[in-house]
């Protein structure tokens, strides 16, 4: 998804377990805005879902458009959403599309399925990878070539042995780190040539390739570049010649900012704010191929009639039948019993339904496109409001509930001798698509905890996630209680230590923590060096004005000058923490624009570690020097243990900045 999602936790907190952590995958999340999912969505999680019992399959026209009408209707005002657009397609042809509530709510213009256009954003990397397909099967691109080859204004440096190919970059296996470069602009004026953006914002690689998945805007954009490197066409050109014309999908572009005759049948996006709708301005994705498509339900469904026609719509072939099915293989998985990566798409199993699918989010536009291809059928829903985030996965739980219900199954019991093991699995694990070497990690602080996922074990042989509860059904392998579809995987590495774990399938991975790693471990050690440089600046001017009234002999020169230098290395870090923390609650402090400011603050503390070095050596000379320094009437025991406690601090405060990336200018 285009809109990254930061907050975990709270993304676990809603809608059924299957929606909530394929929503996770796309954290989310340009990690900018959270996504404060509600409880209420989890009462969809063991509700029944309404005339669950009618017989599987979807048939009767009438029916659904009934129940669409009524639910989708509910939907908009519970979640305080303008319009949505919806299709659905059954056996090569057009079942049901519709619009509901308005694209613009001020005029009362009405969402039309066959006209009005909606954001879809990362549905956008589908084109990406039907793309690179195209090409494959033209033998102009290879999926397991260095892609290094195909480029030739800059490179992917080699970090490790094998090469990056684009085979990883469509599974999401390439090992780049995740940042937090604003891809969400207000005007198209930010717009640059991918080369040039790609050069200057692509993010370090830090695992070897096709070994652990981590979902990345950066990756795939980089397998647009590619597209228009060996085409010789821009990507929005390609796209067009190649996807767009040969389906007849007349009112879909790449573009940005829209055509002149696309742009009046564009859906405006909304924040409903105040008891009211407040429209904003159009979304620029400065990585457009991977979020800039705007399309009608009508366009999207010819899309997915292709794919579930094996490359072929109308008489017009995308893609022959076997690359095709290529692309919907699964291609990277994590356990042999997980859903995992296709090319573009990825795999879930929800009520025992076989899925390839791709959910897509901007701030204001939320989608989702779901293929059943056992059933030849699929949809796609788009909502036009900050809200929508919410309603689709409701929309995907409720509907596969109603027309495709789970199958009834047997209670499984724990594993013997879980209650010896539980401990491997319990801790904090923290989401793999997150930076890792960029100054980026540090706009973690300021919300850590909420990016970490707690799991803990229950005294009936089972662990807890939230609310979740999962069995033991296989060494490393665990079931959710009430569904046998939602699963666990863990990994261990050669000493037999829970290392990750992966939940679902798809293209994410949950890191397990070291204890130094903690929430409860950071943010203690933080508040102990800030505690510390505190009182250096607060005690010590009082003790000085203090002993100038009484007239006290002034204290020795190399007393004066052990102050001095703890005081500047507590004032610096203070006053580093102070701008550091105006700076990040600015949004786009976080991006190109603040970067002069920050290397000016991110100056301080690299001041401060030799203030700290200086320090340490009268910490010592305090203690076991002699000279002045051990001149009683002013340096008594508690001057020296106060004067090594800023010592500690401020090399413990050098390793807090290490961890965080912030001693140096890691841009």
């Amino acid at each position: 998804m285009i809109e990254k999602k930061l907050s975990l936790k709270k993304q676990f907190k809603s809608g059924k377990i299957i929606s909530c952590l394929l929503t996770v995958i796309f954290i989310i999340m340009s990690m900018k805005g959270l996504q404060n999912l509600t409880p209420e969505r989890m009462d969809y999680i063991h509700s029944t879902p309404p005339n669950a019992s009618q017989s599987q399959g979807l048939t009767d026209l009438g029916e659904l458009k009934t129940f669409l009408d009524d639910f989708i209707s509910n939907q908009l005002e519970k979640w305080n959403i303008a319009g949505m657009t919806l299709s659905i397609v059954k056996d090569g042809e057009i079942f049901f599309t519709n619009g509901y509530g308005f694209s613009d709510v001020e005029n009362s213009i009405p969402v039309i399925a066959n006209e009005t256009l909606f954001r879809v954003g990362s549905i956008s990397k589908l084109f990406v990878a039907t793309a690179v397909m195209q090409l494959v099967e033209q033998g102009t691109l290879d999926l397991h070539t260095d892609i290094n080859t195909y480029l030739t204004t800059f490179q992917i440096p080699e970090k490790f042995s094998e090469a990056i190919t684009l085979d990883h970059l469509l599974t999401h296996t390439a090992g780049f780190e995740d940042t937090f470069t604003p891809i969400i602009l207000n005007s198209a004026d930010a717009l640059e040539p991918l080369d040039e953006l790609l050069t200057r914002e692509m993010p370090k690689q830090v695992r070897p390739p096709g070994k652990m998945p981590s979902y990345s805007n950066f990756g795939i954009t980089l397998a647009g570049f590619i597209v228009e490197q060996v085409s010789g066409k821009s990507f929005e050109q390609y796209v067009e010649d190649e996807i767009l014309k040969p389906l007849g999908m007349e009112h879909s572009t790449f573009r940005q900012p829209l055509p002149n005759d696309l742009s009046p049948k564009m859906s405006k996006g909304y924040h409903y704010i105040d008891n009211a709708f407040i429209d904003q301005p159009f979304e620029i994705i400065t990585v457009f191929p991977v979020g800039s498509l705007s399309a009608t339900a009508t366009d999207m469904a010819k899309f997915m009639i292709a794919h579930l026609n094996n490359g072929i719509y109308d008489g017009n072939r995308i893609l022959q039948v076997e690359t095709a099915q290529e692309m919907h293989s699964q291609h990277f998985t994590g356990h042999p019993q997980l859903p995992g990566m296709c090319y573009g798409f990825y795999e879930t199993n929800f009520n025992n339904q076989s899925i390839i699918s791709h959910d897509g989010d901007t701030i204001l536009f939320h989608s989702s496109l779901t293929l059943l291809p056992e059933h030849n059928l699929g949809f796609f829903v788009s909502y036009n409001s900050y809200n929508g985030y919410a309603a689709y996965s409701e929309f995907l739980s409720t509907f596969l509930d109603r027309y495709f219900p789970a199958p009834s199954y047997s209670t499984v019991q724990p594993l013997l001798g879980f209650e010896e093991r539980v401990h491997r699995f319990t801790g904090n694990y923290l989401s793999n698509r997150r930076p890792y070497v960029s100054f980026d990690k540090a706009a973690l602080i300021l919300d850590y905890d909420n990016y970490i996922i707690k799991i803990t074990a229950n005294p009936n042989g089972t662990i807890q996630i939230l609310k979740f509860t999962f069995v033991e059904v296989e060494p490393l392998l665990f079931r959710e209680v009430t569904n046998q579809y939602y699963m666990l995987a863990f990994i261990e590495d050669d000493q037999g230590h829970v290392t990750h774990v992966y939940i679902i399938g798809g293209p994410i991975l949950f890191d397990k923590l070291q204890w130094y790693e903690s929430s409860i471990f950071q943010n203690s050690l933080f508040v102990f060096c800030a505690i510390i440089f505190l009182s250096a600046l607060i005690i010590w001017p009082i003790g000085v004005i203090r002993n100038r009234l009484r007239r006290k002999e002034r204290a020795p020169p190399n007393f004066r000058r052990a102050r001095w230098v703890a005081g500047g290395e507590s004032l610096l870090n203070a006053l580093f923490v102070v701008l550091m923390f105006v700076i990040m609650l600015n949004q786009t402090a976080l991006g190109i624009t603040f970067y002069p400011i920050l290397t000016v603050v991110l100056i301080l503390p690299i001041i401060s570690c030799a203030f700290t070095a200086a320090t340490t050596i009268f910490s010592v000379l305090a203690w076991w020097g002699k000279g002045n320094l051990e001149n009683k009437p002013y340096w008594s025991i508690w001057g020296r243990l106060h004067y090594t406690l800023i010592t500690l601090a401020g090399l413990f405060f050098i390793w807090y900045l290490i961890f965080w990336n912030l001693l140096g200018f890691n841009f």
